[in-house]
């Protein structure tokens, strides 16, 4: 009977060319870039851009 790999083990480890960590940081920088004055936040009154947000 074969042994089934464990699939964990079949991909190369991570290393600075295969990963990526998964923040929100690099999405605000470009969102910021792309869309400056384009809506990100409404609660009530408060109400701002991607640009304004990203100087937060």
């Amino acid at each position: 009977m074969h042994s089934v790999a464990d699939p964990f083990e079949i991909w190369p480890k991570h290393n600075e060319r295969n990963f990526v960590a998964l923040t929100p940081v690099p999405f605000l920088e470009k969102t910021t870039r792309v869309h400056p004055r384009r809506l990100a936040v409404v609660h009530d009154d408060f109400r701002h851009g991607w640009s304004e947000i990203y100087r937060r």
